[in-house]
């Protein structure tokens, strides 16, 4: 999609965090006000027209966030927070935030989000004195839970993608730091027979993929105390296609690594004279290095066929004239050479072999996995250079690679 450079389904999410505390009477003016500057503290432009308090209800009304001239957020209902609170040192908590209605705009694209949600969010005093604000990686992580549905993306009035719903769920694990992640999107369906890519466009049209359905779901954890990563399942599943499932256990993934982030941003900004080459180059490279200090300790990507491998395989071997059986020996003699010429070791290349023809034979899933006795540094995956190197980190990878298991 194009709103790349803006997220404001969770926008308001990056700007609600706090601590609570009871109060004897809410101020919704004030409420506003300090949503606003919270929002405008992670680049956005938030205006209300109108706030109104009942109980611990506060609702504003004639809602507008916008980042640029060409992207805007309308809220054309209102924006209700219930269970407000405020806090000891004058921010405010509530235990919900509900958006019946939002449309983004830029130019002939819209995305319209209905019944947004947020749980256990808060707003905070003062934004200079609130890191969760000035650090988008740790508002992230303040909301228990959030929710939308259904939504649609628009282009010229045509539909082009739809979800039913989506949820996020968000739970520590107390005394410990260790926070539970999960999230769920349903009823997704997409239009790609608009696709302008002419190639793109073609080799759907043979496959028959003009529209697809399908979920993608995921649950894991972080650790903030010792950086680790567990992404015990993400799955994408497209009806009758395909499935991917990715499971991922690494550390590295800390503060420190957005603060690098963040200020390598800053640093580009500062040098307005570089080419877009020459920025994708600098960013490259930093990303790189600072990834090369994550250590991984296991993983595994699992692909589970539909029709997608079996339309594939039959489109080739009609193109090339050859049967099934052929294409699968030149494909499969093709993935040996490169796995050779990579430096990987004859045991490898056997077990890689097998797996391969199996698979194109009779395509139902093919498996890698990697299950390393201790942890392997990052930075080993681009070092390893020689035919030496690759196979020793191939041995301390443990890797396996199966079909149709």
């Amino acid at each position: 999609m194009p709103f790349s450079k803006m997220s404001w389904t969770a926008g308001i999410a990056l700007a609600l965090t706090g601590v609570s505390h009871n109060a004897a009477a809410l101020d919704g003016q004030d409420f506003g006000e300090k949503l606003a500057a919270s929002i405008a503290a992670i680049g956005g432009d938030f205006s209300f027209e109108s706030a109104s308090v009942s109980g611990d209800r506060v609702t504003l009304s004639g809602n507008r966030i916008s980042q640029s001239d060409q992207i805007s957020l309308e809220a054309p209902g209102n924006i209700v927070f219930e269970g407000v609170r405020e806090t000891g040192d004058g921010g405010y908590l509530a235990s919900a935030a509900r958006i019946a209605d939002l449309a983004i705009n830029e130019r002939h694209r819209v995305l319209s989000v209905q019944n947004l949600e947020f749980l256990d969010v808060g707003i905070p005093a003062d934004v200079e004195d609130h890191p969760a604000l000035t650090n988008p990686f740790l508002a992230n992580i303040h909301y228990g839970a959030m929710s939308f549905g259904p939504l649609t993306y628009r282009e010229w009035g045509k539909t082009l993608v739809s979800l039913a719903t989506y949820r996020a769920v968000k739970v520590v694990n107390e005394p410990s730091t260790e926070q539970e992640l999960s999230f769920q999107l349903d009823g997704i369906n997409a239009d790609l027979s608009t696709i302008s890519n002419p190639t793109i466009a073609a080799m759907l049209d043979l496959l028959g993929l003009q529209t697809m359905s399908g979920r993608i779901s995921g649950e894991g954890s972080w650790d903030p105390s010792d950086s680790r990563v567990r992404v015990r399942d993400y799955a994408v599943i497209i009806d009758d296609v395909a499935k991917l499932n990715l499971t991922l256990d690494f550390t590295g993934y800390n503060i420190e690594f957005e603060d690098e982030m963040e200020q390598l941003d800053n640093s580009l900004a500062d040098h307005p004279e570089y080419s877009p080459a020459e920025i994708e180059g600098t960013r490259y490279a930093a990303i790189m290095t600072a990834i090369g200090k994550f250590e991984v300790l296991g993983a595994s990507l699992r692909y589970e066929d539909g029709s997608l491998a079996q339309r594939l395989l039959e489109l080739f071997a009609d193109v090339q004239s050859t049967d099934r059986v052929v294409l699968a020996a030149t494909i499969a003699e093709g993935v040996l050479g490169a796995a050779a010429d990579a430096g990987a070791p004859p045991k490898f290349q056997s077990m890689l072999l097998e797996a391969v023809q199996s698979f194109l034979i009779d395509p139902k899933s093919f498996e890698i996995r990697m299950a390393p006795a201790s942890p392997v540094p990052a930075s080993e995956f681009a070092s390893a250079t020689t035919t030496y190197e690759v196979t020793a980190l191939i041995d301390r990878l443990n890797i396996s690679v199966t079909a149709n298991r």
